[in-house]
């Protein structure tokens, strides 16, 4: 019988696994809370940090939904895992994603990450954001800046059942002035501007909030390329300048042209 191959969905190469040696190797987990790229977010929880080929299985996870490559993917270190823990969040809020996105796709990305956090941390989930138009832009491909001040894609669910446990437990925290804890879930986290946009709607709506921030996958600003797997939450900073070169004046020209003979003089004098 001819083994059952396929073809990897990190490099796309012939193998008999849905990711090959090398793509299940380069997977990089993060086993702590890092840093927030954005100061509306105290901190972010990605469970994988994007490099290449681990950005590569993800956006194939995100465009197909494979459920074999979910498995490959979905696992929590258990030191970040008790860290969350610690944290005690009251619920867990999912980006809202276009609906004619998820329809493509087969699934809904967000929501998918979203259920693995609550499943791991036993937190429920609190649909209460959502788009303020049915096909809002898309982020991949805008700039840092563009991604900022772009204008905020998120509203308070007006189908939102106000009326049920959760909420009416949460209504009571507000009431008595106490300080409430959200995970807000993303698949990927790039800049943190969708992140910080969706805070800020919280934010809006319970004062006293704070929020965190967990995802998939997270793409790192890097220093240096390989240098980043040893200090993945380092801050990118700007490339060297490359050396300015100036041409010489005909007078510095024959200086320079003066000296270098002197020079061969001397070497000749003194070999």
């Amino acid at each position: 019988m001819i083994p059952k191959f396929f073809f990897c969905r990190g490099c796309y190469f012939p193998t008999h696994s849905i990711l090959c040696t090398a793509c299940a190797d380069s997977l990089t987990w993060n086993q702590a809370l890092l840093p927030s790229p954005t100061h509306e977010i105290l901190g972010i929880a990605p469970i994988l940090f994007a490099f290449e080929q681990t950005q590569k299985a993800i956006r194939s996870w995100k465009e197909h939904g494979g459920s074999r490559l979910k498995k490959k993917l979905f696992k929590m270190p258990i030191a970040l895992k008790q860290e969350l823990l610690e944290l005690h969040f009251f619920a867990i809020i999912p980006i809202p994603q276009s609906q004619k996105r998820s329809y493509r796709r087969g699934h809904d990305s967000a929501y998918e990450v979203a259920h693995f956090f609550s499943r791991e941390l036993n937190v429920p989930i609190l649909p209460l954001l959502e788009l303020t138009c049915s096909d809002p832009e898309q982020q991949t491909g805008k700039s840092r800046f563009e991604r900022e001040v772009s204008r905020n894609p998120f509203q308070i669910s007006e189908c939102f059942p106000w009326n049920n446990q959760l909420m009416d437990t949460l209504l009571k925290q507000v009431d008595q002035g106490r300080c409430t804890q959200f995970l807000i879930i993303d698949d990927v986290i790039t800049s943190g501007a969708t992140l910080a946009k969706a805070s800020v709607r919280i934010r809006e709506l319970i004062p006293r909030s704070k929020c965190f921030a967990g995802s998939l996958g997270y793409r790192p600003r890097l220093r240096h390329g390989m240098e980043s797997r040893s200090n993945p939450n380092q801050e990118n900073s700007n490339p060297p300048k490359p050396p300015q070169f100036r041409f010489q004046t005909p007078s510095e020209e024959s200086q320079s042209d003066a000296q270098f003979a002197q020079d061969l003089v001397n070497i000749r004098k003194n070999p």
